[in-house]
């Protein structure tokens, strides 16, 4: 008999610290979560939690059936978790009837990968309660559309709302990018048999009339899992703010030095590498002028650059241009003449006369700081 089946096991207890630990530390990864999900308590909360009625999965079997022979069904199930031999059967797909008159396919899995979602679910639910921002409404535990209903009414009655924007992400859960989606998880989860169980149900792929497809995009609507992994890639891709470009800078999120949420600015790596383009361009072009005419002219792109993108915090893509140029400006002297070619140690030297100095200076002040000065404290906007 399995050890697991005497161990004493105190599932709110354990997630009780899971929830502890991911409030008290916002950074934290965790490393031991998969003996959790294999504890046959765990297990067993699980399967209680399951509709009882709901429609088999590939494998027919009911939970009725399953449960005759409960706590041998469970201890099995966790022997192969432990052991990494648990293997997910494809998803069954079903449709059900959209207001519209369309079809929502959802997927039906096999009950024990029913249970071993659910049990997953409900440890990963620990870390990531404690991560999803407050205006947070779908698929969490204790709440609800009437919550969701009240914050609305709540919002635009307390606050002067002068437009409410509605949008609805068409085919969410088919078009999730499984990718993206593990690096969000293993921002948190650094448990890498964790991370192979998600991917295991992400391709076990959908059986539909007898065929079984697998893709690379989305997860099954109708897992238990699937909730809590739609929520995690809305939370880092859209609560968090998704990042954009605009007028050649990547907006993204970061956190100043005391902890507090500020928007980076950084330079777009498309524009970065338009910029090195036309300078390579360029170089081939003046690849048999003095080193003084070269230099004056890639003197003038470093500074213009370096007067746009030099804004808090931006100071290391700024350097990366000149580190750049300079690897461009010692290609194209060392392919004029072969047998002439700087060295590195003299090219250091050249680079260093006409490039501007390695920390560039900040050219603008912080955006807080540069509207009020702007603006001299009033908003432009009338």
């Amino acid at each position: 008999m399995s050890r697991r089946s005497t161990r004493v096991y105190d599932v709110n207890t354990a997630l009780d610290g899971i929830r502890q630990t991911a409030r008290g530390r916002r950074d934290a990864k965790f490393t031991g979560l998969l003996h959790h999900i294999y504890a046959v308590e765990c297990l067993r909360e699980a399967y209680f939690a399951l509709r009882r009625d709901a429609a088999p999965g590939v494998d027919g079997r009911t939970w009725h059936g399953y449960g005759m022979a409960l706590e041998a069904n469970l201890l099995d199930l966790s022997d192969r978790l432990a052991r990494g031999g648990y293997r997910p059967e494809p998803v069954r797909r079903a449709y059900i009837d959209k207001a519209d008159g369309s079809k929502r396919p959802l997927g039906v899995p096999a009950l024990e990968d029913k249970i071993v979602q659910r049990a997953t679910a409900e440890v990963l639910g620990a870390i990531y309660e404690q991560d999803f921002i407050g205006f947070s409404y779908g698929f969490r535990p204790g709440r609800s559309a009437h919550d969701a209903l009240d914050a609305v009414a709540v919002g635009v009655t307390a606050r002067k709302v002068n437009w409410i924007l509605d949008a609805d992400i068409s085919k969410f859960f088919d078009t999730i990018d499984q990718a993206w989606l593990i690096k969000f998880v293993e921002h948190r989860v650094a448990d890498a048999r964790v991370i192979r169980l998600l991917k295991k149900w992400l391709h076990a792929g959908v059986l539909e009339d007898g065929q079984i497809t697998r893709s690379e995009l989305g997860t099954v609507q109708g897992g238990s899992i699937s909730p809590l992994l739609a929520n995690v890639y809305l939370h880092y891709a859209f609560d968090l703010w998704e990042t954009f470009d605009f007028l050649s800078f990547t907006h993204c999120c970061g956190k100043t030095r005391k902890g507090k949420f500020m928007v980076l600015r950084l330079t777009s790596a498309k524009r970065l590498r338009a910029k090195l383009h036309a300078v390579k361009d360029e170089l081939r072009k003046r690849m048999h002028r003095p080193i003084a005419e070269q230099g004056k002219y890639l003197r003038a792109v470093v500074a213009g650059h370096s007067r746009y993108f030099a804004v808090p915090c931006n100071g290391a893509r700024v350097r990366v241009l000149r580190f750049q140029v300079a690897r461009l400006w010692h290609r194209t002297l060392c392919r004029r003449s072969e047998s002439k070619s700087p060295s590195w140690k003299r090219m250091h030297r050249i680079v260093d006369h006409w490039l501007p100095r390695h920390r560039p200076r900040i050219c603008h002040l912080y955006p807080n700081q540069r509207l009020i000065v702007t603006t001299r404290g009033k908003s432009r906007v009338r």
